[in-house]
């Protein structure tokens, strides 16, 4: 099941957090306003140097995911994919505008789609 961040929590019940982040046990996981948790992971990493790098992942790779992460290791060691500096919308731009220029692939894959389904209809009546 997919997360949705608890939102009836969230938006309906002004103030309450998600109910993982409400009860994590030793603050591994926070939520709030991006800039905040900025704000809060590069005040955590230079309060303990040892403790945590200071480089938050996904905090500008792939143009800033929703997801960040302060971690004490190199974050390959994490097994975290590498997040090159480009949007992620950006790069399926192209395919995405290149497949539905003018409208026509979308038409075609109908028309297929429709042309099956009349030949299945055919095949149950016996041709007729």
């Amino acid at each position: 099941m997919k997360c949705g961040f608890c939102a009836d929590r969230v938006l309906k019940e002004e103030g309450r957090k998600p109910a993982c982040v409400e009860i994590c046990p030793n603050e591994a996981l926070t939520f709030g306003k991006r800039r905040e948790l900025r704000s809060l992971a590069h005040q955590k990493a230079v309060a303990s140097p040892g403790r945590y790098l200071d480089h938050l992942y996904g905090e500008s790779g792939a143009g800033g995911t929703s997801w960040m992460y302060l971690m004490g290791i190199v974050f390959a060691r994490a097994d975290l994919p590498p997040l090159g500096s480009r949007p992620i919308p950006e790069l399926t731009e192209t395919i995405q505008h290149g497949g539905f220029k003018n409208f026509v692939p979308p038409l075609a894959l109908f028309g297929l789609l429709g042309l099956v389904m009349a030949s299945q209809r055919s095949g149950e009546n016996g041709g007729k």
